[in-house]
């Protein structure tokens, strides 16, 4: 008999809780998705939980019953028709079960010796990638824990970049330049790097969301002018704001000129290269110093999943491999005849990370990559559809043509601090019908919806907007009126048909 030094539960005890978690997640993948969520507060989910710490166990059968009873109930339907949230997907069942292997090996991918399938199987997909791509032998496919770690790995390189051409260089005269709409971790990124907040410089964007070439072309020139030094420009392909593509071949010359590193966060919208209707959205990118994309996104995979590319490796392993060579209880560096191949932890921030490859190569080998493309472009088509019949629709405004799969819109008429909007996506994030979220955009706050679920159709964004509308508009008093651009709409509640204002006073909200 093997010592029981630790616990752990026997062999049917474990069947029957893998077995029972597991049959209720396939009931919910697969189930009549009645509800996006459960409504109810933390206080309220807090009830099925034990409160305190558990000294003593309460045993495998009791845990099985958590996970499959109440609590389960309470976990938001990412793939009901009628989710539009976050660029976050319920993830494909194939690469599920390639997490499970992972969760359950707790491989590491740090080094070949501790973890020799999974970093042969990470140095694999990073090929594919590059094959993908197209890109060239001298680049690098690094994984990463989520798209803030690419940025802040990529503006590394840039300012190790700056500091080799510049022995002398000060921190104080370096400049990143972004776009208004860029991911926050952009600035975050180059403060954690020293950067000045003051040369953290958001560029503006034109009416679409995307970055004003004109605006950028302007921020370089002054920049030169003050005597400062761009250390980097930061690009979006698929906007976190409304999934907007910059101008990637106008920004690389701009980065040209002023010998800044050009990084392109396409952690959304990188997912275009899968399908070729919607690869040429990424036009320029391959002029980047390095680009991010997660797969955990439009690739329908659990995060992490992120991928940092970068065009010259030797730039990756110039701003990380120095501290390695005092890390030996990790790897030798030193070792005369070293085994394997070239130690991922040489191309990584992170010393820790998932074998989140082993969730894109299941997905690749079981759907192929011109099936997950197909998936990518359902969803573009779809958005194109919403957008369609919110510009046909009175009730209802649209920000501007989509570039990707996200919508951005809001009712029609006044609400010029936007408090009734917020209060409305406030009362979808409640509601178990449908789902959405909003981003605040050019001084107002928009409805955004992505497409996301595989189980929306075109029916369901119908459905969308009737729901919309209901929840926005029972505690609102909108008479009728002629509107100048969509004909019969709401009006103001005092009749001079000159705009459309919500009735309802700040103090129902």
């Amino acid at each position: 008999m093997k010592p029981q030094t630790i616990p752990e539960m026997s062999r049917d005890q474990a069947t029957h809780l893998m077995q029972s978690v597991m049959n209720r997640a396939l009931d919910q993948a697969f189930g009549g998705h009645d509800r996006t969520v459960a409504a109810g507060d933390q206080a309220s989910i807090a009830t099925f939980l034990p409160e305190k710490l558990p000294r003593k166990g309460m045993g495998p059968e009791y845990l099985a019953e958590l996970l499959t009873g109440p609590l389960t109930d309470h976990i938001r339907d990412y793939r009901h028709p009628l989710h539009f949230g976050h660029q976050r997907p319920a993830p494909l069942v194939a690469s599920w079960a390639g997490d499970l292997l992972a969760g359950s090996t707790n491989s590491t991918v740090s080094v070949f010796e501790a973890g020799p399938l999974s970093v042969t199987v990470e140095n694999l997909v990073g090929n594919w990638v590059k094959d993908l791509f197209s890109l060239p032998a001298s680049a690098r496919v690094t994984q990463t824990n989520g798209g803030s770690e690419s940025v802040l790995t990529a503006l590394l390189c840039a300012r190790e970049q700056k500091q080799r051409l510049a022995q002398d260089m000060d921190m104080r005269r370096l400049v990143v330049l972004h776009s208004e709409n860029a991911h926050y971790c952009v600035a975050r990124s180059a403060r954690v790097l020293g950067l000045l907040r003051e040369n953290i410089r958001a560029v503006a964007t034109d009416a679409a969301g995307r970055m004003s070439m004109a605006a950028l072309t302007a921020a370089v020139d002054q920049a030169s002018a003050e005597g400062m030094d761009v250390m980097a420009i930061v690009a979006s392909a698929g906007t976190t704001a409304n999934s907007a593509f910059d101008d990637l071949n106008t920004c690389a010359e701009q980065a040209a000129l002023c010998d800044a590193w050009f990084h392109v966060d396409a952690s959304h919208g990188g997912s275009a290269i899968l399908s070729s209707k919607l690869s040429a959205k990424l036009d320029g990118l391959l002029r980047a110093d390095s680009f991010g994309w997660n797969p955990h996104k439009l690739m329908w995979i659990a995060p992490p999943s992120s991928l940092l590319i970068v065009q010259n490796a030797n730039a990756l392993k110039a701003a990380l491999s120095d501290e390695l060579c005092d890390a030996s209880y990790i790897a030798d560096q030193k070792a005369i005849n070293r085994v394997g191949p070239v130690d991922p932890i040489e191309w990584s921030l992170a010393c820790t990370r998932p074998f989140a490859a082993i969730k894109i190569f299941s997905a690749l080998v079981a759907y192929g990559s011109d099936a997950l493309g197909q998936r990518v472009e359902t969803m573009c088509d779809l958005a194109q559809e919403l957008a369609r019949l919110i510009d046909g629709h009175p009730e209802f405004e649209l920000m501007c043509h989509p570039d990707f799969n996200m919508v951005c819109f809001r009712l029609t008429g006044a609400d010029p601090d936007s408090r009734l909007h917020r209060h409305l996506r406030d009362r979808m994030a409640r509601a178990e019908t449908a789902y959405l979220t909003g981003v605040e955009m050019d001084g107002r706050f928009w409805l955004r919806a992505h497409l996301i679920s595989e189980n929306t159709t075109k029916d369901d964004l119908s459905t969308l907007l009737e729901v919309v509308l209901d929840l926005g508009l029972t505690e609102y008093e909108l008479p009728k009126i002629n509107h100048p651009k969509k004909g019969i709409c709401h009006a103001n509640s005092s009749g001079t048909g000159q705009q459309r204002t919500i009735g309802c006073t700040l103090d129902s909200v």
